[in-house]
Order: C-alpha cells, then structure tokens, then sequence
C-alpha cells in the first residue's frame, strides 16, 4: 500500500519517530478502533494517539478509503478527539 500520509504540524519534541507498536500507544483504546484496524494502522506507520489526533482532513479521507468498510467512521467517531484526549491524559499522568 503505497498512501502518503500528511500529518497537522507537530511540536518538535512530538517529532519522535515510531517504528513498531511496541513503542506506540494502544490504538484499540479509541472506540471505533478495534484489532484489526489496529493493525491496518500500524501497518501504514500509524502507532500512537498523537499521531491520530494530528490527521489532516486528507489524510482521514485516504483511511477512510483504504482500509475502513465503513466509510465517515473515523469523523463519526470523533477519532481525532479522542487520540487528543488521550494524549494529555497521558501527559497529565506522566
């Protein structure tokens, strides 16, 4: 699968790179992410929240396309959100 991604601007201390799901965050924790898409996330380089709530309108589309059945899931269940939400409560607990 060859998608070229665009991510909102990141705080450079946010520009860490991500290689493998060990080092990312449990995407399964936002509703509407389960196993499988998980999986399909991690397998296009998409491992932490972060990355998640800085989607482009561009980049939702493309997933939305690619590897969900259910297309406007992603911007139904508000994934964007949740992904923030959880990174400053990751934040907050660190």
């Amino acid at each position: 699968m060859n998608l070229k991604l665009k991510f909102q601007k990141q705080k450079p201390a946010q520009k860490k790179i991500l290689t493998s799901a060990k080092e990312g965050d449990d995407l399964t924790e936002i509703k509407g992410v389960g196993p499988v898409i998980s999986r399909k996330l991690n397998g296009m380089g998409i491992f932490s929240f972060q990355q998640i709530a800085d989607m482009s309108d561009e980049t939702v589309e493309k997933l939305s396309q690619t590897i969900l059945r259910f297309p406007k899931r992603i911007l139904k269940d508000n994934w964007r959100e949740q992904a923030a939400k959880l990174v400053r409560q990751k934040k907050s607990s660190s």
